[in-house]
C-alpha cells in the first residue's frame, strides 16, 4: 500500500534598497516547491501499526497525537517519550504517554503561548523513534 502526501512551500523575501542590480525600493522574491513524500508500507504489514497522525494539524496549541510508532514486538502497555521543539531546537514541551497495546492516543495541550510556526514532535519508545513536523497558527 502507498500513501502520498503533496506540501507544497512558499518563501518570499522582501529587500528595501538596492539588491545586486541597481533596484531602488522594495523588491520581493519568492521561490516556491512542491514536495512529494510517499509512505510506503512493507506487504504483510497492516498499515494502521505503521500509521502515526497528529491532527488537527495545523492547531492552536491543542492536538491529539494518535497511532504506532512502529510494529509492536509484544502487546501490552509501554511509555512513550514525547518532546517538542522549535525550529532553532529549543525544547518547548516534554511528557510521558502511555501506549495501550501498542498505540497511541493521546491528547497534548501546549498552554505556554508559543509562537505560530512549524515545531517538531519527537516520540521514543525503548529502540523506535518517530519526528513528526506540526503547525501552530
Amino acid at each position: 500500500m502507498r500513501n502520498t502526501k503533496h506540501f507544497a512551500f512558499l518563501f518570499c523575501f522582501v529587500s528595501y534598497g538596492q539588491i545586486h542590480a541597481p533596484i531602488n525600493g522594495p523588491t520581493s522574491i519568492c521561490v516556491g516547491s512542491t514536495v512529494t513524500f510517499n509512505d510506503a508500507t512493507p506487504s504483510g504489514t497492516p498499515a494502521n501499526e505503521r500509521q502515526l497522525d497528529i491532527f488537527p494539524n495545523p492547531n492552536k496549541g491543542v492536538f491529539t497525537i494518535k497511532g504506532a510508532i512502529g510494529v509492536p514486538i509484544a502487546i501490552g502497555n509501554d511509555e512513550v517519550s514525547v518532546v517538542i521543539t522549535d525550529m532553532i531546537g529549543q525544547v518547548v514541551y516534554k511528557d510521558v504517554v502511555t501506549m495501550a497495546n501498542g498505540n497511541i492516543n493521546a491528547q497534548v495541550i501546549l498552554s505556554n503561548g508559543l509562537a505560530r510556526g512549524v515545531y517538531m514532535l519527537g516520540l521514543r519508545s525503548g529502540k523506535e523513534s518517530r519526528v513528526l513536523y506540526f503547525v501552530i497558527e
